[in-house]
């Protein structure tokens, strides 16, 4: 049963592998655009779920990269970065893992209201999630400037219900969402804390995690980049691949010099595309098909303008006999785990993005067949899906889940 019914959930995965290894380098902001959202998923039918799926997760991430992590099945919120472990207090991941917890109550109550309200079936699994976040521009004095935001309730992969930032009013993609629709745009509070945290608190908590990333990049150490020579398919052919990892800066030029001349796509060269490493770096892996019997020398260079970067390294003429895929599985690895979501991830925030960020038709875009739900509520207002919730019910009771102690609303 449950292998039907999570099949929203399969292509998710799905699209996560083809954007790490079908499509090169990961969309994600650049150095001065910055992205900072956070994606809550609440799965139906518990007990049907497969091992190792969880009903209820959430994420932060920071230009695609996943800076902390909860799961209904650690119940504990941690960080995904050693600079987010090193900057922020125990108090920090404490109260974060309250406020995640309140979360996932909420999203149990939601999703059970939802699958009445639609007519489905208690047992059979569903979907509902919450991405939020907000876009910004970083100015030379650390400081980043509010561009756009996003706030997009989703229930099956399909957008159910956004908030339309621009004119501060909520827009109901689906006919079941009218009801959430009229509830919500009816308490102007929540409208107001919407906006408050959308351009506000959440481009003040960008700014800190910019900050700590920046300082962290200052004490990374320097990039590798490395020539490895093996035989190709062709007799007499050789494949030269460059490989370059631990850069901090996505923006960075890598080539492949024969005698000194760069040689370019019309030469044969081919390359994977910058893609993100585990650490809150980038890699890439560029590579071009030569004689056996050419005596030129090839050089790697990997350089970045602005920041003065240049290194390079010269073919020592060594051929490896390993097959591709050892030689540069090592490589391709950092695409794997939370750095590929983060890739698939970064993909989906740069199309939710695109364009005129305050248009409620860019929210009423196909919100994803992956993830992308979260769960921050308004201090005083009652966010059920539920028109009809009482004060006292259990989802009236999130009043509070984005205004933790400490200024901490995640």
């Amino acid at each position: 049963m449950w292998r039907a019914t999570l099949w929203s959930s399969v292509k998710m995965f799905v699209l996560v592998f083809v954007l790490c290894f079908g499509f090169g380098a990961p969309m994600i902001a650049n150095d001065e655009t910055h992205t900072l959202t956070y994606i809550y998923t609440q799965l139906s039918g518990g007990e049907s779920l497969p091992a190792g799926v969880y009903d209820f997760s959430a994420m932060g991430v920071l230009d695609g990269h996943v800076i902390d992590y909860y799961d209904s099945g650690t119940m504990k919120k941690v960080p995904k970065h050693p600079w987010m472990s090193k900057e922020l207090s125990a108090t920090y991941w404490e109260q974060g893992t309250q406020s995640r917890r309140s979360k996932q109550q909420w999203f149990k109550v939601n999703v059970d209201i939802l699958l009445e309200r639609m007519g489905h079936n208690w047992s059979d699994v569903h979907v509902l999630q919450w991405l939020h976040g907000c876009h910004g521009d970083l100015h030379p004095n650390g400081t980043v400037g509010f561009r756009g935001a996003v706030d997009t309730y989703s229930y099956d992969g399909l957008d159910f219900l956004s908030f339309d930032y621009k004119h501060a009013e909520w827009v109901a993609t689906a006919p079941a969402a009218l009801e959430t629709k009229r509830k919500w745009d009816g308490v102007a509070l929540l409208k107001d804390y919407t906006r408050a945290y959308l351009n506000k608190e959440c481009i003040t908590w960008m700014e800190r995690f910019l900050g700590y990333r920046r300082n962290h990049r200052q004490r990374t150490p320097p990039p590798s980049v490395d020539m490895i020579g093996r035989k190709a398919r062709a007799p007499g052919t050789l494949l030269l691949t460059c490989l370059a990892s631990g850069f901090p800066l996505k923006d960075v030029v890598l080539e492949i010099r024969r005698n000194g001349r760069t040689l370019a796509r019309e030469d044969g060269v081919t390359s994977s595309g910058v893609r993100p490493n585990e650490d809150d770096t980038f890699q890439r892996r560029d590579s071009v098909e030569v004689l056996a019997s050419d005596t030129a020398q090839f050089t790697c260079v990997l350089r970045h303008r602005a920041t003065g970067l240049h290194m390079e390294t010269l073919w020592d003429g060594k051929i490896l006999s390993a097959p591709a895929a050892d030689v540069v599985g090592g490589f391709i690895a950092g695409c794997g785990s939370v750095a590929v979501l983060a890739a698939a991830l970064g993909w989906f925030l740069r199309r939710k993005f695109k364009g005129a960020p305050d248009k409620a038709s860019d929210r009423a875009d196909r919100l994803q067949q992956f993830n992308s739900k979260q769960g921050l509520l308004p201090l005083a207002a009652d966010r059920s899906l539920d028109s009809d919730a009482s004060s006292g019910s259990a989802a009236t009771s999130q009043y509070s889940l984005t205004a933790d102690a400490g200024g901490q609303p995640h």
